[in-house]
C-alpha cells in the first residue's frame, strides 16, 4: 500500500488524435508507451441513492485494473480513491482526488484483490470498461491520449500534487495546455470519462440497478439470519438473558443496523422498478 497521493485530472473528448500527438511532440512531450486497460469498478449500493453514482454521493471509487503492455505482460492494480476533504472550492469534484489505498499484482492475485475491496465495503461490481491508451509526458505532467472501447476517444492530463496548496495553479496550467493542443474549451468534460460512461451505462439499462441491488439485499438478509441465530444462543448462554450481557447488546446493534440498510433498500429497488 502507498502512501495517500493527491492527484490533479483534466478530461476532453477529442475527434481525432494525430493532430494531438503532433502537437504534443512540438510541445517538447515524450511517447512513453501504449497500453491495453481493463477496469473494474466497485461500489456499495446500499449506501448512497443508486439514482446517482458513487462517486457523487461517497465522494469514493474503487476499481480493478488490468493493463497488459506491447509484450502482451499483465498486471493488476487495485486503488480506492476519494476526494479530499479540504479540496479548493474552485475545484471540480473530478478535478482533485486523493489515493487512499493502492497495490500491485499479478494477475493470479485478482481474487485477493477482489476480497481487499469487500472488507473496505466495495463489493458490488458495477462495470468493466476497456481502453487502448498512448501514454505522454512533458515535464510533471502525464498526458493519456485513451479510444474507449465502444464509445470515443478522449484526453487526459495527470499531474501528481506534492500538496493540494499547488492545485489551483496546476488545474491552469492545464488549461493553458489545453488550448495549445488545439482542444476546444465546449470539449473539456468536469467528470472523468469513466464515471460519464457509467452514468450512460445505467441510464441505459435501468434493470441493471435493481438487479445489483437484489443480490445485495439477499446478501443482507442471510447476514441478518446468521446475526439472529448467533443472538438467540447468545442469550440463552447469557444465564440471566440479555441483562449484562455484552455480547448480546452488540448482536442486536449490528442487527438493528442492517435492518435499516434492508429497508432502505427495498425502497430503492421499488422506485426503481416503478420507474
Amino acid at each position: 500500500m502507498s502512501d495517500s497521493k493527491l492527484c490533479i485530472e483534466t478530461r476532453a473528448w477529442v475527434d481525432g488524435t494525430k493532430d494531438i500527438e503532433e502537437k504534443l511532440s512540438q510541445l517538447g512531450a515524450k511517447y512513453i508507451k501504449t497500453l491495453y486497460i481493463e477496469d473494474e469498478f466497485y461500489a456499495d449500493l446500499s449506501d448512497f441513492d443508486i439514482k446517482q453514482h458513487t462517486f457523487e454521493q461517497s465522494k469514493k471509487a474503487a476499481r480493478i485494473r488490468t493493463t497488459t503492455d506491447k509484450d502482451n505482460k499483465q498486471s493488476l492494480l487495485v486503488q480506492i480513491r476519494e476526494v479530499p476533504k479540504d479540496s479548493p472550492p474552485e475545484l471540480k469534484l473530478h478535478d482533485l482526488t486523493k489515493t487512499v489505498f493502492e497495490k500491485l499484482g499479478n494477475i493470479e492475485e485478482k481474487n485477493e484483490f477482489v476480497e481487499e475491496l469487500k472488507k473496505r465495503g466495495f463489493d458490488s461490481l458495477v462495470t468493466k470498461i476497456s481502453k487502448d491508451r498512448k501514454v505522454y509526458s512533458l515535464e510533471n505532467d502525464c498526458f493519456y491520449i485513451d479510444d474507449i472501447n465502444g464509445y470515443s476517444k478522449a484526453l487526459e492530463i495527470k499531474t501528481i500534487l506534492p500538496e493540494i496548496n499547488n492545485s489551483k495553479n496546476v488545474k491552469k496550467l492545464h488549461k493553458k495546455l489545453i488550448k495549445k493542443l488545439g482542444i476546444p474549451e465546449d470539449d473539456l468534460i468536469e467528470k472523468s470519462h469513466t464515471h460519464l460512461i457509467i452514468d450512460s451505462f445505467f441510464k441505459s439499462q435501468p434493470h441493471l440497478k435493481s438487479d445489483l441491488l437484489k443480490k445485495k439485499l439477499s446478501d443482507l438478509i442471510k447476514e441478518k439470519e446468521e446475526l439472529m441465530l448467533e443472538s438467540e444462543e447468545c442469550f440463552r448462554e447469557g444465564g440471566d438473558g440479555w441483562h449484562d450481557n455484552a455480547r448480546w447488546d452488540i448482536l442486536r446493534e449490528n442487527i438493528d443496523v442492517i435492518s435499516i440498510r434492508i429497508a432502505k433498500l427495498k425502497e430503492e429497488i421499488f422506485e426503481i422498478n416503478r420507474s
